[in-house]
């Protein structure tokens, strides 16, 4: 796929559930996203970890790299897994995506300047999709929020939260939904 100039088009995935060395498993399909992705175009993940991750999951011996290639046939992907503080969810919940946004920012923008991205591609509407979306409108890049969170409608129904949603949803460039209730449940945010 080319982008408007003739050049191989360049995404950025984002995704705090993209499978690192600590959960290998974690949210596969997004990494089959971006494996089917790199045929067509230039692909890196910026995958969000919370400090400590390793020892969260009771795995101390295994690390998280900050930097890491993955290669499939030949095409690598660069995948980046900058740190953020995650505290218990009672304390940090409402700001865990300005947290994520913060510390995700400057390895972003370090990549928009060395790739010149096209596109950002975003899973899930929270935390990512506020965080991305804080940092696209502050790089002025498009971004596309792929929604899968059933749960999106409990966050919906509390003010702060849907305020933050709405606002990102509303700046994205599309707007994708992976079911057709969750697409009503969107339809009915203001």
């Amino acid at each position: 796929m080319q982008n408007s100039i003739g050049k191989k088009m360049k995404l950025l995935i984002y995704s705090h559930a993209y499978p690192n060395p600590v959960e290998k498993a974690r949210s596969a399909f997004v990494q089959e996203i971006a494996r089917q992705l790199s045929e067509e175009m230039t692909v890196i993940v910026v995958s969000p970890v919370p400090y400590f991750l390793n020892l969260q999951r009771h795995r101390p011996e295994i690390k998280v790299p900050y930097h890491r290639q993955e290669s499939y046939e030949g095409r690598k992907i660069e995948v980046y897994h900058p740190r953020y503080l995650l505290l218990p969810k009672a304390i940090l919940n409402p700001v865990v995506a300005q947290l994520q946004a913060l510390t995700t920012y400057l390895c972003i923008q370090r990549l928009h300047q060395a790739y010149k991205l096209d596109l950002v591609q975003i899973n899930w509407g929270f935390p990512d999709g506020v965080a991305g979306g804080l940092i696209c409108r502050k790089l002025k890049l498009p971004y596309i929020i792929t929604e899968h969170q059933g749960s999106i409608a409990n966050l919906l129904l509390k003010p702060y939260y849907r305020k933050l949603l709405v606002t990102a949803y509303n700046h994205a460039s599309v707007l994708i939904s992976v079911s057709a209730s969750l697409k009503q449940t969107m339809e009915k945010t203001p």
